[in-house]
């Protein structure tokens, strides 16, 4: 089945020394617009899985399979091909917003890079108007863009990282660990934010999690990762009803249960 991003048959190893260390094995999904979660432990090949697609691998990768992006093979990109996708098609919000951000920059210009290189805007005043709107849009004030990043508070610095990702408007935005180190008031706020995001935007969601509770709150469909393979994928709540391996039967009652799932679909 096709969909906005779709992942055949995807093996990828690592060549270390004369030795090749297999990470993801026979890997198949598709992404339609919604959000779609990978959930696993940590080390279980999740972020390897979600680098893969944004061409961000080590150059000792061995990639065998394919993927697609509307219907489009990237996995054999170049990376000046992968940098004209990148940000503009395919955006990314990396898991800590405080290293993603340059300590030494004002917001308003972090939100300018990306602008101007993939040619969105040119005038320095479309970009400055352009960027209110789109930080307005995830409830930080304008103010915000003449801010460092060491003036944010941790919630603040979360929603600028969402906004880069967002800033080329891309039809796919991959949240890695987004809830990563968290504490609960500020993880439902940004859960909240992510769904926000998902239904103003109407742009497709991968999100790349350890966070069961997250991805059984947000997620339309999900898969379950396990040492580099994917060992349950479907429907969300069918998935978490139904709970066929015991791998996750495991996970799931060790789970907190302080979030309740989304019924707004």
């Amino acid at each position: 089945m096709s969909g906005i991003l779709e992942i055949n048959n995807l093996n990828i190893d690592f060549l270390i020394g004369n030795t090749r260390k297999k990470i993801i094995k026979n890997i198949s999904l598709h992404i339609e617009n919604e959000i779609f979660a990978i959930m696993g432990e940590t080390g279980c090949g999740k972020s390897v899985l979600a680098g893969s697609v944004l061409g961000l691998l080590p150059s000792n990768a061995i990639i065998e399979g394919s993927i697609l992006y509307n219907g489009k093979v990237i996995s054999k990109l170049s990376e000046k091909e992968y940098n004209v996708l990148r940000g503009k098609e395919i955006g990314l919000v990396p898991q800590s917003s405080l290293n993603a951000l340059n300590p030494l920059l004002k917001i308003k210009k972090q939100i300018a890079i990306p602008i101007k290189a993939h040619k969105l805007l040119k005038t320095r005043t479309g970009i400055h108007s352009y960027s209110e709107n789109l930080l307005q849009s995830l409830s930080l004030k304008k103010d915000v863009l003449n801010m460092y990043p060491f003036q944010l508070s941790g919630g603040m610095q979360h929603r600028v990282t969402a906004a880069l990702g967002l800033s080329c408007k891309p039809s796919l935005l991959i949240f890695d660990e987004p809830t990563r180190g968290m504490d609960m008031v500020l993880r439902n706020s940004y859960a909240s934010l992510i769904y926000s995001i998902y239904k103003k935007q109407n742009i497709a969601i991968l999100l790349i999690t350890h966070d069961l509770e997250l991805a059984q709150k947000l997620s339309h469909r999900c898969a379950l990762m396990y040492n580099g393979e994917i060992i349950e994928q479907g429907k969300t709540e069918e998935l978490f009803k139904n709970k066929r391996s015991k791998y996750f039967q495991s996970l799931l009652e060790a789970m907190p249960k302080n979030m309740t799932r989304r019924n707004q679909r």
